[in-house]
């Protein structure tokens, strides 16, 4: 006899039999992800050939000044979100289903405001920490800083439009202004640039992201205003203040947590060496990161439909969807690593002399996404239910994982050490999840045989 979940107010046995919800999902899921995977891929490919460019213009040093602004770049945007991003994942489809349109605009307006302050704020102190720090760093560096952190309230604001366009399942669109069109804008505006006989540095490639990054914002806001529903445009906002902020927290200690596990070992690797070296694993992690878009299409749309499911107790369903959506995830990831243990060195080669050393860290960074992809996204499931502070806590713990291996192993191996923090955090945050997800709620969403599956 099946125990009903803690918390459930009937049940998991009683959505047995009612099949269709989840298996209207299935199909979602399977088209949402592969039109998703279409986009992802080719903006990943984009984005491979824009910072190919880019490093064969600016050179292995200056490339990797660029790549480092870019990681912080990244890292302080999901700090300046507060969690809000998936705070709309959470809340908004169930606004849409229930037609609660007040909620909905006061949810787009109130969280729009609140992270493009904390991200002009952010910003600011970023520059007050570069002209502070200035004379330990080239004036290159400085300035590439600077442009950095003034473009951080628009790189903001373009991942809060993306959490929209994805909780109202556009899931194609949600990636395609920040994977598709702000990459082409960067190849663009580079190469116009070098053309013209503009200096080619640091940054020069940072002013290029930043153009890129507004032009993508711009396209992005428009297209989720068309895509907003329209019951929600006109009505009085209504603004559920304590449960978003509430959600963010404990959302948003995940988020960093997660953002900072991915961005930890450039980090770190930046700290510790020099930059032409960091400028080839980055080039590698940019080819390896193929294998997570993967996972990536599948989650994007699969967030909101764990939402839903969990919000109409069918846990069946979301076991369904969740191991459905491994599988894509797996495939993806074991692509990828095939191809690129054939063709890594020459794809590396690609961005100049000097970038084939971070062939093994490639390899190394490949097999962490195929491990990821085996054990599944039971760290997306728990965010999406009533664990998220488990689920940060877990996340936290391959965060502390990845940079202890990296302290000890990156001044004897470099980048590889860098990418075997990186992989021993995976197997962590990953497996613990994993089985908290298991024992807890009873779902698997993993290939591996758990004795507590539902499915």
């Amino acid at each position: 006899m099946t125990r009903p979940l803690a918390g459930a107010t009937r049940p998991a046995t009683v959505q047995i039999s009612n099949a269709t919800p989840h298996r209207r999902a299935l199909q979602l899921l399977r088209k949402g992800t592969s039109l998703t995977l279409v986009v992802m891929v080719a903006g990943a490919g984009i984005g491979i050939l824009a910072h190919l460019v880019i490093a064969r213009v600016i050179g292995q040093a200056e490339y990797g000044v660029y790549a480092l602004m870019l990681s912080w770049i990244a890292a302080l945007a999901v700090v300046a979100q507060m969690g809000q991003d998936a705070s709309v994942l959470r809340f908004l489809p169930t606004y849409v289903v229930r037609g609660q349109w007040g909620e909905a605009r006061g949810l787009r307006r109130a969280i729009g405001t609140w992270v493009f302050v904390t991200a002009l704020v952010i910003g600011v102190t970023g520059c007050i920490w570069v002209y502070w720090s200035r004379s330990t760093h080239s004036p290159a560096w400085s300035t590439t800083f600077y442009i950095g952190f003034a473009t951080l309230p628009v790189a903001t604001l373009l991942d809060q439009n993306s959490s929209f366009l994805r909780a109202l399942k556009h899931a194609a669109a949600s990636t395609v202004y920040s994977g598709v069109v702000r990459k082409l804008v960067l190849i663009g505006v580079v190469g116009v640039a070098v053309l013209a006989g503009a200096h080619a540095d640091a940054p020069l490639a940072a002013l290029a992201s930043a153009l890129a990054m507004f032009v993508a914002f711009v396209a992005s806001a428009w297209h989720l205003h068309r895509r907003f529903p329209n019951e929600a445009k006109s009505v009085t906002p209504c603004y559920a203040v304590r449960p978003w902020l509430v959600m963010g927290g404990k959302l948003g200690v995940m988020s960093v947590v997660i953002v900072a596990g991915r961005w930890l070992d450039v980090l770190i690797l930046g700290a510790m060496v020099n930059p032409a070296l960091l400028g080839a694993y980055y080039a590698a992690v940019q080819i390896a990161a193929i294998a997570w878009y993967g996972a990536n299409a599948a989650n994007v749309i699969l967030a909101p439909m764990l939402a839903e499911r969990y919000d109409a107790h069918d846990f069946v369903g979301m076991e369904a969807v969740a191991r459905r959506a491994t599988w894509y995830s797996l495939l993806v990831a074991l692509a990828c690593t095939a191809l690129f243990a054939l063709v890594g060195r020459w794809a590396l080669g690609l961005f100049g002399s000097g970038f084939e050393v971070a062939y093994m860290p490639m390899l190394i960074l490949l097999l962490a996404y195929c491990i990821g992809g085996l054990l599944g996204d039971a760290p997306l499931l728990l965010s999406m239910t009533r664990y998220q502070l488990a689920s940060s806590a877990f996340a936290a713990a391959g965060v502390v994982t990845n940079c202890l291996v990296a302290i000890l192993l990156i001044p004897r191996f470099g980048a590889t050490g860098a990418a075997l923090g990186a992989l021993s955090s995976q197997c962590v945050w990953r497996a613990s999840s994993l089985w908290f997800a298991a024992t807890r709620l009873r779902i698997n969403p993993s290939l591996v045989p758990w004795h507590a599956s539902r499915v």
